[in-house]
């Protein structure tokens, strides 16, 4: 059974495993990730919600013991973390600490909201984007820990954010990066999509876009989905698009339409281009075209991609009939340029070192 690994939108939460919510004195949730650099630690982020009033946290980062769970005193905490809508919070530490890279660490998130902890609280979304994280969620104050899937953070060291660029949602269009196709000779064929990377192999096998209709574009065209490593096409989704199935004309309120491939295998660390297309030669025109819809990337992530660690790094777009590596225009520093909303749905490879997605275990501290 596939699961989402692959997530940009701040309106939904990975299948892998449920939201879990900090709503009591006792409940605790653990991000347990391996730090990216060295340096001083001063901001720690995640993807969460507000279940209920302000929903606010408390983050409290710990090194992590032969038990593989938080050790020792905080050496570094947020007292007051802000939640937004499935988006990242604010992240700015209260008080920072030297951490070392390669070095596993635990963010233990908790309630701060004495006496109103049932109504005023965060939900820590299972998400894997971003920095990789193992994920436990606790009812008892940390005494038995539950595995609750995959998660993932941000962390800022040293003034650089380490994470993944990100779209906070589907409401800006990419009338810039139109799908359409042109005869010629060479021929023109306009492919847009992202750019999506993980440090752990995975297997996929549907992405899904948000897509709306510009004009008229004739109904019968085909629209296909293409898998590039570089200058090398890795598959081509073996289901298509109908214009038709294309109710949208507008970027705030797109359809989301998914295309699926056989299971496809990507080791880790290699960047792929997930791109849609018109399939024929001369499909649609300038003027009558599908466009994706995305948003602006925010200005809290890394701008160079030496710090994405995991998930989108970005858009990107080519008009190159059969494009080589250089051909493809990157939209991954500026906070300008409009992000595609992008899903991916497969597995992971699950390492002899840990992680995956099919562990699920309680452990005793």
């Amino acid at each position: 059974m596939s699961k989402r690994i692959g997530l940009v939108n701040n309106g939904y939460i990975s299948s892998e495993g449920a939201n879990v919510s900090v709503n009591s004195s006792t409940a605790q949730v653990l991000l347990i990730f391996e730090m990216p650099a060295s340096g001083t630690i001063e901001g720690i982020a995640f993807i969460c919600g507000q279940g209920g009033g302000t929903g606010t946290g408390r983050i409290d980062l710990y090194a992590v013991g032969t038990n593989g769970l938080p050790t020792g005193s905080a050496i570094a905490y947020d007292a007051s973390y802000s939640s937004y809508n499935y988006g990242l919070g604010s992240g700015t530490l209260d008080g920072t600490a030297s951490v070392v890279a390669g070095t596993r660490y635990a963010a233990k998130i908790t309630n701060p909201n004495t006496g109103s902890e049932s109504t005023n609280y965060l939900q820590v979304a299972a998400i894997t984007y971003g920095i990789f994280a193992e994920m436990y969620g606790s009812a008892d104050s940390g005494t038995t820990w539950e595995s609750k899937g995959v998660g993932s953070v941000a962390v800022k060291i040293d003034g650089v954010w380490w994470s993944a660029s990100r779209v906070r949602s589907a409401r800006v269009g990419l009338t810039s990066q139109p799908v359409y196709n042109d005869t010629g000779s060479p021929n023109t064929i306009r492919r847009t999509g992202v750019v999506f990377k993980r440090s752990e192999a995975y297997t996929f096998n549907r992405p899904v876009f948000a897509m709306y209709k510009v004009g008229s574009p004739t109904s019968t065209v085909a629209l296909i989905c293409e898998a590039w490593n570089g200058s090398t096409l890795l598959a081509t989704s073996i289901s298509k698009v109908l214009v038709s199935s294309i109710s949208s004309t507008s970027a705030t309120n797109p359809t989301y339409k998914g295309f699926h491939f056989n299971d496809i295998s990507v080791d880790a660390n290699t960047e792929i281009r997930y791109v849609v297309r018109a399939e024929g030669a001369d499909d649609l025109d300038s003027s009558n075209y599908i466009a994706l819809s995305g948003d602006e990337k925010g200005s809290v992530y890394p701008s160079g991609d030496a710090n994405k660690i995991d998930g989108y790094l970005g858009g990107t777009f080519t008009s190159v009939g059969t494009p080589g590596s250089s051909d493809w225009t990157d939209y991954r520093t500026s906070s300008t340029n409009v992000l595609p909303y992008f899903e991916l749905f497969g597995n992971s490879v699950q390492s002899s070192a840990g992680g995956g997605y099919s562990r699920s275990r309680v452990v005793n501290q």
